[in-house]
């Protein structure tokens, strides 16, 4: 019989250490589930202490911890071995038992009580799986034995201070064992949900319908919360949170736990709620965010994306890549059992990703054991959408370029940008969504009129290309400031000698007066200076966009500088 067993390496953050315990326990126990839950003579028992971290033994705690942790005793003894003092108004309580509220110490001082009750499980009865996480325990086995177990934990566990909360202990398993209701088997209180039940969040069921319902109560959570983060009316900060912490990410963990079946129907809704979002947040839900605005907007930062991931999209790797990476230990904790890790949810996630991808990347078993399996496969699977785009959508040549210009090396730094006006970090809400729009393809103006700044019509101009680089707004000035005061700043901090707006005596052939250096970089290239001139430019020209190619721009403005200087 195994069980699992954890230790904590300090080379792993805490929450990766907590997110594989989970996973791996959810893994197997559904695989128990879809391989034998057609047995009779099988229960699982899903153990509940009473309010198990405030009603913990501390003598035996001490002991423990002096048998397994030497190292940390005495300080663990400073903390523990007299009671503390609560006070509540006038009175002044004891704190005998458990632990105190946010001792870090908590979660590996209930473990080290528990132990012994976990060893003595194993040691006295044959089961097929014993796995715990915390005072979370789950039990599986032939149902008598299961019964045992139970006993013993009712006897055992308030020695420790481990109390039985027989109204949340719940009894399941697909096909139920008749003796399970004999008298003294279980107590009658005890909970027997009959389609599935929720280990550590999530379902573990060969029921979809409950399956499905767990995860559409998530996800109607998720956008509840999405709509709350409306209320702000700032779309700077509502995207941030959409992709930070309101949207999918709320939702990876059960999509890497749950068989993209189950969140069928649950993701269109998603994704339905996500597009209106961030067509709100783009165009204030008005005309111009269509398809190819959606599918963009949805791709991440390095393919010209907003980083907003849709859930049809994470379905077709994250599960997947979750249970490839965790095979080996739920293998090890299965061997018992005689159960296969891969399972038929696996193989189907499998040819679904392989029809998606349209790459056999993961038939290389040296490729599923290499680390961060999810990102190579959203890698591949994103680069198939690229390579794909120009003939499922209709797309111009500007929507093309556009788009291409926007996956090199820092195009999207701005948008990781969090709000903060001290450090001149915020936008106001209609110079954001004029940006997203312009990055998105969609058009600020029906038709063409004069600009507000120097009166001058451009033909086609309905994107707001020439709002990018008229020289009569003031703002093309602040940028082309804060770009030479930036270079400055990097000169300095790397201890390169610089100047700022530097007359180095040029003139023209009709002997004026250039323009002062930008930026003169004092003996920079083997004893002589170098000049540093920054330009803004734009593709625009009076009769429109004659001719949309990255890179044009940029070489004739250099070959102008080149030819003037």
């Amino acid at each position: 019989m195994h069980y699992l067993k954890v230790v904590f390496v300090r080379l792993l953050p805490h929450k990766i250490v907590t997110q594989l315990i989970i996973k791996v326990v959810r893994y197997a126990l559904n695989r128990l589930v879809e391989d034998k839950g057609d047995e009779v003579g099988l229960s699982m028992l899903l153990v509940d202490f009473q309010n198990a971290f405030n009603m913990v033994d501390r003598e035996i705690m001490l002991r423990e911890v002096c048998t397994h942790c030497p190292a940390i005793s005495r300080w663990v003894e400073f903390c523990y071995s007299s009671p503390a003092h609560l006070y509540y108004g006038e009175l002044c309580l004891w704190s005998c038992q458990g632990f105190q509220q946010g001792d870090p110490l908590g979660p590996l001082l209930f473990a080290l009580v528990l132990h012994p009750l976990v060893c003595k499980i194993r040691d006295s009865f044959d089961l097929t799986l014993q796995a715990w996480y915390l005072d979370d325990g789950t039990i599986v086995g032939n149902t008598l034995v299961v019964g045992k177990v139970l006993e013993l934990l009712t006897r055992d566990g308030p020695r420790s201070g481990l109390h039985l909360n027989i109204g949340k202990t719940e009894i399941f398993w697909p096909s139920e064992d008749p003796r399970s209701r004999l008298s003294g088997v279980f107590p009658s209180a005890i909970a027997r949900p009959l389609r599935g039940v929720k280990v550590l969040g999530g379902p573990v069921s060969v029921c979809p319908v409950f399956s499905s319902d767990l995860v559409v109560s998530r996800m109607t959570r998720t956008i509840e919360l999405m709509d709350s983060i409306a209320m702000i009316d700032d779309p700077q900060s509502e995207l941030l949170l959409i992709r930070a912490c309101t949207g999918i990410s709320k939702l990876y963990f059960a999509l890497r736990t749950c068989s993209p079946a189950v969140f069928e129907s649950a993701r269109l809704t998603f994704d339905t709620s996500l597009r209106s979002h961030l067509e709100r947040i783009v165009t204030v839900s008005g005309p111009g965010f269509g398809d190819w605005q959606w599918r963009v907007a949805t791709l991440p930062f390095s393919f010209s994306g907003l980083g907003v991931y849709a859930a049809g999209d994470v379905l077709h790797y994250a599960f997947l890549a979750s249970r490839l990476q965790s095979a080996e230990l739920l293998a090890t904790l299965l061997r018992s059992s005689g159960i296969v890790a891969r399972g038929s949810s696996s193989e189907v996630a499998l040819r679904g990703c392989i029809e998606a991808t349209g790459s056999d990347y993961l038939r290389n078993p040296s490729e599923i054991a290499a680390p961060r399996l999810m990102r190579k496969l959203a890698d591949i699977y994103f680069t198939r959408f690229v390579a794909d785009a120009e003939s499922v959508f209709s797309l111009t040549p500007r929507h093309v370029t556009l788009w291409r210009s926007q996956q090199g090396g820092h195009a999207s730094d701005w948008l990781r940008a969090v709000p903060i006006s001290g450090l001149g970090q915020t936008m106001n809400g209609r110079s954001y969504r004029c940006v997203l729009s312009y990055r998105l393809g969609i058009p600020l103006f029906s038709v063409p009129g004069p600009c507000s700044a120097c009166s001058r019509v451009f033909k086609g101009d309905i994107y707001g290309d020439h709002a990018v680089s008229c020289t009569s707004v003031v703002g093309i000035k602040h940028r082309h400031n804060l770009v030479r005061d930036t270079l400055l700043d990097i000169c300095f901090r790397s201890g390169i000698s610089a100047g700022r707006e530097v007359d180095i005596g040029l003139i023209d052939v009709l002997d004026r007066s250039l323009h002062p250096a930008d930026v003169l970089l004092y003996s920079l290239d083997r004893g002589r200076d170098v000049c540093v001139d920054l330009t803004g430019s734009s593709p625009l020209t009076p009769s429109g966009l004659a001719d949309f190619a990255p890179g044009r721009v940029v070489a004739d403005a250099a070959q102008r500088k080149c030819a003037k200087y």
